[in-house]
């Protein structure tokens, strides 16, 4: 299993839309994907935590409350996940995309465990050189958006990258529009702590 998802992790990084036909033709994978979402959604929260006591900063107000609540956090987790996931699988469709759901989640599911290992390697970086933390970051974020549009690229069909960004990064928008406007309804604000 392990040479399995070395192989998988070494094709992403220099063929992601093979490892994307990869995955989408795991039929097993895919009948287990809920499961596996469920595990790296508990890996991604207890990576949180670790991250929050070996690299302590300024904070923010719901982070700090979701850490301390971490069945909640997880629980908000997966339902990010899988809103993400209906996202992808709908509007793809809606504008002629061939993907499956199964395969969107397991595509997803190995997106979120692929960029948590790069987050892992990151966070090892940071400890030795402080200061590449902004830029690792940026560069962290322009990796994880250049996957996942060749990712969906693959899993429905489509040829314009830069079609799919757009779409990618206005449903982004509008989802945290959304999440914003819902919290805000909940009482929560996002307060920075500088303790």
């Amino acid at each position: 299993m392990r040479q399995r998802i070395g192989a998988l992790a070494r094709l992403t990084l220099s063929d992601p839309r093979a490892a994307a036909r990869a995955l989408m033709n795991d039929t097993a994978a895919q009948a287990r994907a809920v499961e596996l979402a469920g595990l790296v959604v508990i890996i991604g929260v207890a990576f949180s935590y670790l991250l929050s006591v070996l690299l302590p900063g300024p904070t923010v107000a719901v982070l700090d409350t979701m850490l301390s609540r971490p069945l909640l956090y997880a629980l908000i987790q997966f339902m990010l996940l899988m809103v993400s996931v209906l996202a992808i699988f709908m509007i793809g469709r809606l504008f002629g995309g061939t993907g499956s759901f199964e395969q969107t989640l397991l595509l997803s599911v190995w997106l979120q465990f692929y960029m948590l290992v790069v987050q892992v390697a990151a966070v090892g970086v940071v400890l030795l050189v402080p200061g590449l933390s902004g830029l690792l970051n940026i560069a962290i974020l322009i990796y994880f958006l250049w996957l996942t549009v060749n990712f969906i690229a693959e899993l429905h069909g489509f040829r314009s990258l830069w079609k799919i960004l757009a779409g990618l990064l206005g449903t982004a928008f509008a989802l945290a529009v959304l999440a914003s406007l819902i919290l805000s309804l909940l009482g929560v604000g996002l307060v920075m702590d500088g303790h």
